[in-house]
């Protein structure tokens, strides 16, 4: 699980048991504050997604991203 900055708030209520049972990791990273988030959607300058594959055919997401023609992010969707 990656969670890019804190754009949905300062807290979240998480299951600790859901979290270390399956011994996931949590990646986080800083971007920009909730505001700067909330302008940056409101404007005209949003690359969005390329492409959103579901989780089964990862290998094709892959292969999009190692052939490096996508513009904008390349995302796995979760059922």
């Amino acid at each position: 699980m990656v969670n890019f900055g804190a754009s949905s708030g300062d807290s979240i209520d998480l299951s600790l048991p859901s979290l270390f049972y399956p011994q996931f990791n949590i990646l986080g990273t800083s971007m920009e504050s909730k505001k700067e988030f909330e302008q940056y959607n409101a404007s005209q300058h949003k690359t969005g997604a390329d492409s959103v594959y579901p989780l089964i055919e990862i290998e094709h997401a892959l292969e999009r991203m190692k052939s490096g023609n996508q513009f904008g992010n390349i995302g796995l969707e979760m059922e």
